[in-house]
């Protein structure tokens, strides 16, 4: 049955894949309301969002509501202190569920998220509907932060509301499924990294990118700039090792397009070169939020497994384990090894040694920008790579790349017209500036 409804659907996707893609991940229902919504996101409906929005911008204060779903995927820290900065805004976090996710995992996340916020200052709901978040806060705008297999996002909640997307992560891909589902199209603002992006995205758009806000993205802003209050998040016990980050991708055993998980070739000899090097190194191990998800699954490794690795690395004497935020991470590492797509331009910005795990199999898709920010790296097939990445590059600070992350960084990465990305959000928000 769902091999039939899957054909059905894609008769009306000629060359996208969108509609199929919510079918898959949230189910039948999601999928023939977001074929039944997708008239709203023509010219004519666009038209109708832009008049609201100016209605709005008349108000003395702009009620703006950013819904998050885990620290991990929270990048638009940057954008939230500036409307707090701002008479205009009132900017309000919204904490909601990840779909599909285990019940203990989600009190986890919530748990994490309203502690941090509460420790920030920040003003929070826990609103578990748009019903719901329109009475307690009354927003007058949305940020998404996941536009893909969300129901709560999905029309015809949305429908006759405001809502701007910022991508979680900065582009690796560039697909139809990435880029033209229904709230792609349905944004009122689609802030993009840069004119390169964004052309690219014009392409694949069934509303040909009309609603696209070139700004650059606030992970920019926050990975640049320096912590209110510095303080060291490695645990190197004043042994002065360098210090390298292990960061590895989710999509084991993945069914989409997107496959590009290097860490079940890779979870051993890490270990033991977290072992080798003990006493000059200090390793972090960042999975993806994800990934722990997906080891304990018994088709993996199961979770008692997976508790045991993920323990290990959280107690060795040179090593960390780290699932939350990663500014300060990032800022005070020495290196990086990795196979997360959106890492690989977020970690150039550091300007630092990198390598890239690649599986050798072409599952990883990547777009021209992402395979041009690959010449900035070293790339690793075997843990002999790894281990001559570390001695050569890391230990023996041969880096000969520096100055060709530096200009990668200025072409593609920073925001446009000398401002933040958040700068230039409020500006289009606020209609001071044209996008």
């Amino acid at each position: 049955m769902k091999n039939i409804w899957i054909r059905i659907l894609g008769r009306f996707e000629k060359r996208r894949r969108g509609l199929v893609f919510v079918y898959q991940k949230a189910g039948l229902k999601a999928a023939l309301s977001y074929l039944i919504f997708r008239k709203y996101i023509g010219s004519h409906d666009y038209c109708k969002r832009k008049k609201k929005l100016a209605e709005i911008r008349k108000k003395e204060r702009i009620t703006v509501a950013f819904q998050v779903i885990s620290l991990g995927k929270w990048k638009s820290d940057t954008v939230y202190r500036a409307m707090l900065r701002s008479p205009r805004f009132r900017p309000v976090m919204w904490i909601v569920d990840e779909p599909g996710a285990p019940e203990q995992e989600k009190v986890v996340e919530r748990t994490s998220l309203k502690a941090h916020f509460s420790k920030l200052n920040y003003e929070f709901s826990e609103a578990t509907s748009w019903m719901q978040i329109d009475e307690e806060i009354k927003p007058d705008i949305v940020f998404i932060c996941d536009p893909y297999f969300v129901p709560l996002n999905m029309p015809p909640q949305i429908d006759n509301r405001l809502v701007c997307y910022v991508r979680y992560g900065m582009p690796n891909t560039f697909t139809a499924s990435g880029t033209d589902l229904f709230l792609h199209n349905f944004a009122l603002f689609y802030f993009m990294e840069s004119k390169f992006i964004a052309e690219e995205n014009r392409k694949l758009m069934t509303n040909k990118g009309q609603n696209i806000a070139v700004t650059g993205h606030p992970m920019v802003d926050f990975l640049l700039e320096p912590p209110d209050v510095p303080s060291s998040v490695w645990k190197d016990e004043g042994k002065n090792r360098k210090k390298i980050i292990w960061a590895p991708h989710w999509t084991i055993k993945n069914k989409s397009f997107y496959e590009a998980s290097t860490f079940l070739s890779f979870a051993d000899s890490m270990v033991d070169i977290a072992k080798k090097y003990a006493d000059v190194l200090q390793i972090a191990f960042k999975p993806h939020p994800n990934l722990y998800r997906v080891l304990s699954s018994e088709s993996v490794w199961g979770k008692s497994k997976t508790d045991e690795y993920y323990n290990l690395w959280a107690t060795m004497p040179n090593t960390q384990l780290e699932t939350g935020a990663y500014r300060e991470l990032f800022q005070q590492s020495d290196a990086m090894i990795h196979d997360c797509g959106s890492f690989i331009l977020e970690y150039l910005l550091m300007n630092k040694p990198c390598m890239y795990l690649d599986r050798g199999d072409g599952k990883q898709n990547l777009n021209d920008m992402n395979k041009e920010a690959l010449k900035c790296y070293s790339i690793g097939k075997t843990s002999g790579d790894i281990e001559r990445f570390i001695e050569e590059k890391v230990m023996g600070q041969k880096d000969e790349l520096m100055c060709q992350r530096r200009d990668f960084c200025n072409k593609y990465l920073l925001p446009p017209g000398g401002k933040t990305a958040a700068e230039n959000i409020l500006d289009a928000i606020l209609g001071t500036s044209d996008h």
